[in-house]
């Protein structure tokens, strides 16, 4: 049953994605779906770790709450109110959830391709990852902020950024992307130099990893739920791995703001909100580049470019908005979908350690 159900909403979202208004019922079904395999799920990697974590004595909830109490504080009300993990799990997942879903709305994306891609990948891993997954909708809501530049955007992105850290502590460095829009309209040169520094810095963590381990053990020190088996499958292409999906996020999001420009010149209508959102994704792409040096002293630092796939995908969703029978433009969601799903399942993480825990001895099915 669960894979029956999965496996509806994946197609269910497909075949809406190509329509271009959203359906309202598969919205609140793929929403149904998501809070039964994620409140349901009962085992894997982290699950035991994040349940250990709500049931433990005070003490040891509140010990982390200084700097990160929007995630151990409301743990520490719901217990209080005599909720079990299961129950604080399904509220909080539908919070996250509606927050994306508002953020997806306010940046006029092909939310049904967002969440097409979004069950192929990041479905598992955030269903895992409990604590990094309730800090994303705080950094989609503060790249809402970054495009529609509302009044004091500067603050109320820093603001959203500073609620994700609250939750997880890593999302501290997207603080940088607070710089994104005064380089949307950077010349060829800043680009230039922009690149040659992410460069210098992968070149630099390289050279010096053996001297910066403890940089990586005091990162790691701050996530305290962090699984032990499914996170330490090393390869011998090292950096190469997230370099090369960062690479590919850079050249997708960056056909689709060529295409969305050829596409406005060609005397359509104005396309200036989207081409400049799409803009801003593709900046937001080129520094988190300056991440991928920490790959290098820890893989599982992945998770700072996995954690904007969202961001990507809304960016391709946008482009799907205008040029869906572009050949060129689907090969490049698949081969990105491809990519990402053997990185994540064949080469950094074993996917039988995963997946199946989402379908086999679920609480409610």
């Amino acid at each position: 049953m669960t894979y029956f159900l999965y496996f509806v909403t994946l197609v269910s979202n497909f075949l809406v994605s190509l329509r271009k208004k959203p359906n309202l019922v598969v919205l609140l079904f793929t929403l149904g779906i998501i809070l039964l395999l994620w409140v349901g799920i009962t085992e894997g990697p982290d699950i035991a770790n994040y349940h250990m974590h709500f049931v433990a004595s005070e003490a040891r909830v509140l010990r982390y709450a200084f700097y990160q109490f929007l995630y151990n504080y409301p743990i520490y009300f719901f217990r209080e109110l005599g909720f079990s993990f299961y129950q604080y799990r399904f509220f909080v997942t539908i919070f996250a959830w509606l927050l994306i879903l508002y953020s997806l709305k306010l940046l006029r994306t092909n939310i049904h391709l967002v969440l097409f891609a979004y069950f192929i990948v990041e479905f598992f891993m955030e269903g895992i990852q409990i604590r990094n997954f309730l800090a994303l909708p705080f950094l989609l809501l503060g790249v809402v902020f970054l495009v529609k530049q509302c009044f004091l955007w500067r603050v109320w992105f820093l603001l959203a950024v500073g609620l994700a850290a609250s939750i997880h502590s890593s999302y501290w460095v997207y603080i940088v992307l607070v710089f994104v829009p005064s380089l949307v309209d950077a010349k060829d040169r800043t680009i230039c130099l922009v690149g040659l520094g992410a460069l210098f810095f992968i070149s630099f963590f390289f050279l010096f990893r053996n001297q910066l381990s403890w940089f990586s053990n005091f990162l790691i020190s701050f996530d305290e739920t962090r699984g032990l088996h499914y996170t330490q499958k090393t390869t011998h292409l090292g950096v190469l791995i997230p370099m090369f999906l960062q690479m590919f996020a850079i050249l997708i999001v960056n056909f689709v703001r060529l295409e969305l420009i050829k596409y406005r010149n060609s005397g359509n209508k104005d396309l200036s909100l989207p081409i400049r959102t799409v803009s801003i994704i593709l900046w937001i792409d080129i520094l988190s580049s300056y991440f991928i040096s920490l790959c290098i002293l820890e893989l599982t630092f992945y998770r700072l470019i996995r954690n904007l796939l969202l961001v990507n995908w809304i960016a391709i969703g946008i482009g799907s908005n205008y040029f869906k029978k572009n050949v060129i433009f689907n090969i490049l969601i698949m081969g990105y979908l491809c990519a990402w799903f053997i990185a994540e399942f064949i080469i950094w993480n074993d996917w039988h350690y995963i997946i199946p825990h989402f379908f086999n001895g679920n609480l409610y099915l």
